[in-house]
């Protein structure tokens, strides 16, 4: 057992700094998401027509065709966006649609239409102008209370877009409203801003580790002290999925219903909950105008009904009867790919006395042997054996481990021989 126990020690001193990084992406994407910000942001208050005279003196217009030409553009990016194999890939897609949004400019061109317009036409102008109002904010103070990924426009401005909108459904004159709309709107276009308030929000990494598969969705609280989360009534939330091991969630002001981004700043505890539980930091995070995401780690939490702590994690294994008098070491794995070499997530050995044997795991290194707390699902290793003479064998099926199952127990007769 000393000769494995070296052997798996030297693995973890190899890997050592970079078992649990979470895989990030090598290429910087910054200018292709500003880039397709600007697309979507030509095409607005545009009108598509065939010419000059469908369309209203103070309007811009674009054919169907350029309009299509643009969208296929970001459509393209977006896809480089979330599969481009190279840096130099992303930096083409970039000079691609910066090509494509300056050919879209260049095809812009006013209106000549100056009366006649129809109900459906105002109509139509309304609705622009109504789903155009609802994704503003409003600001006095220059966007420094709005979140840099939402947009604002002053009071006055606002408010002359809501006098135009009202008076557009009740019109004495079809042709006056329009025109009226019409001018709201080309203000609103030309002085709405993005605000300057950096919105906050968590990332949690680590998750697969612990059995939380990619793709689960998650809701995130933020609470002052942990008795708080018994009842899940946060102070500031956010919900989101996990993906590639972690989970960045925005947060906000109102429950998580996405209506007001958080740009506040403080010590909080975190708070998460699943399907399957609910879970809080060891310690509280702080949040400020220059820790805008901090970062967390699972490890750094604990199940919130308090049960952390109080009861170790062990697995008891029966049917070792032919075994007696050898040494015995168990490890955990989250895929049944692994090798015999391979470092555990999570170990405990110990010596078989008779047929069954209990042993508690630790998380860590060999010599860290910290107490393993955790939930998940993991197929068990077994190394067997004594005076270098050492046989492996693997679960042929996950053993689940939880608040309420802290020490599983499965028989031998559930394992597999491992090829050496």
């Amino acid at each position: 057992m000393k000769k494995t126990l070296i052997i798996l020690l030297s693995i973890l001193i190899m890997f050592a700094g970079c078992r649990f990084d979470p895989p990030e992406s090598d290429f910087d994407l910054t200018d292709l998401y500003a880039a397709i910000d600007e697309a979507e942001l030509a095409m607005e208050g545009l009108d598509v027509a065939a010419n000059a005279s469908q369309v209203h003196k103070d309007r811009k217009w674009v054919t169907s065709n350029d309009m299509a030409a643009l969208k296929a553009a970001i459509t393209t990016a977006e896809k480089t966006a979330g599969k481009a194999a190279s840096q130099s890939e992303v930096d083409d897609a970039v000079a691609d649609l910066d090509t494509a949004i300056s050919e879209f400019n260049t095809k812009k061109q006013y209106g000549t239409k100056t009366n006649g317009f129809s109900t459906d036409e105002l109509n139509k102008l309304i609705k622009e102008a109504e789903n155009l109002q609802a994704t503003l904010k409003t600001s006095s103070n220059y966007g420094a209370d709005v979140s840099t990924k939402e947009y604002w426009v002053t009071p006055l401005v606002m408010n002359t877009l809501t006098g135009a909108i009202n008076g557009a459904k009740y019109p004495a004159n079809i042709d006056s409203t329009y025109s009226n709309l019409v001018a709201a709107l080309v203000s609103v276009y030309s002085s709405k801003k993005k605000g300057t308030a950096m919105s906050r929000s968590i990332t949690i990494i680590d998750l697969t580790q612990h059995f939380f598969l990619n793709g689960t969705e998650i809701e995130v609280g933020l609470y002052e002290n942990k008795n708080s989360i018994s009842n899940w009534n946060p102070v500031i939330s956010g919900k989101g999925s996990i993906r590639n091991d972690k989970a960045t969630i925005i947060l906000y002001n109102s429950s998580g219903n996405n209506s007001v981004m958080w740009t506040g700043k403080g010590l909080y505890y975190i708070g998460f909950r699943d399907n399957d539980g609910t879970y809080i930091s060891k310690e509280k995070v702080n949040f400020s105008n220059t820790n805008t995401n901090p970062t967390i780690s699972f490890y750094n939490f604990e199940p919130a009904d308090g049960s952390s702590g109080t009861e170790q994690r062990a697995i008891t294994v029966t049917g070792l009867n032919s075994f007696a008098g050898k040494d015995i070491e168990i490890g955990l794995f989250s895929t049944s790919g692994f090798s015999i070499n391979e470092e555990p997530l999570y170990w405990g050995s110990t010596y078989i006395y008779a047929g069954s044997i209990t042993v508690s795991l630790y998380e860590g290194d060999y010599y860290d042997n910290s107490q393993w707390y955790g939930n998940g699902q993991y197929y068990i290793r077994l190394c067997i054996g004594d005076y270098g003479n050492y046989s492996y064998y693997r679960s042929n099926a996950k053993v689940s481990f939880s608040n309420s199952t802290p020490n599983p127990t499965i028989n031998f007769s559930g394992f597999s021989k491992l090829q050496q």
